[in-house]
């Protein structure tokens, strides 16, 4: 077995156990709200400030059954080495698990490919990493405070791109100059390789693209 599916098949068998965790958070707390609703208003003088409370606990419970919904299906990448994939999906995977990352930078992703579908076959966890390591890069050299919209779409109808965009608050060119020659550029650019595709960046408008090439699209 390989290390990456021993480590994948572990990591999506572990969420699954927090959701059923969760799961049970969550119909307890919901129980707990019926029963403090059904008490007359002043006679639990703690009323209101315990409703809050598990109400807190509610928007708590959401937040990490998303994280564990994602890191769920992260766990499940390597499971084949070769698969169709929704890169829409694996950009909002890889969001939603370096939010704490990237609000250590002051900054933001958000995913901007719409409702899109766009499929690609692929290494799904090479293709992810490369995703994470565009965001690394851009966590790495961009200002704080950015808001960067990441989209996924197709081009030709045989390519696939992935495209950060800084927004108002570009890179400029003179800075993109120093930033390709970088070590973190260069790492970025030996995994894109590997893929059979390349990585750029738009001298004008500082977005930096993923384009796979030579990977069939369906």
């Amino acid at each position: 077995m390989k290390d990456t599916l021993f480590i994948g098949k572990i990591t999506a068998t572990a969420t699954h156990e927090i959701k059923n965790v969760l799961a049970i958070i969550r119909e307890s707390g919901g129980l707990m709200q019926d029963f403090l609703n059904m008490v007359p208003d002043g006679v639990f003088q703690h009323k209101d400030r315990f409703l809050k409370i598990l109400s807190n606990i509610e928007e708590q419970v959401v937040r990490g059954d998303d994280i564990s919904t994602q890191l769920n299906r992260f766990g499940h990448a390597p499971d084949t080495d070769v698969s169709s994939e929704n890169t829409v999906e694996m950009i909002d995977q890889m969001i939603e698990l370096t939010k704490r990352i990237a609000k250590a930078r002051q900054m933001t992703f958000r995913n901007a490919s719409g409702k899109n579908h766009v499929l690609l076959r692929c290494d799904p966890l090479k293709v992810r990493k490369l995703i994470f390591q565009g965001m690394q890069f851009l966590m790495a050299y961009g200002t704080p405070g950015n808001d960067i919209a990441v989209r996924s779409s197709t081009r030709d109808g045989k390519k696939v791109v992935i495209e950060f965009d800084p927004g108002t608050q570009k890179i400029t060119s003179v800075e993109i100059n120093k930033l390709i020659t970088s070590e973190e550029w260069k790492d970025l650019e030996l995994t894109a390789e590997s893929l059979n595709s390349r990585a750029g960046m738009d001298h004008e408008s500082g977005v930096l693209c993923l384009e796979f090439t030579n990977l069939n699209t369906i």
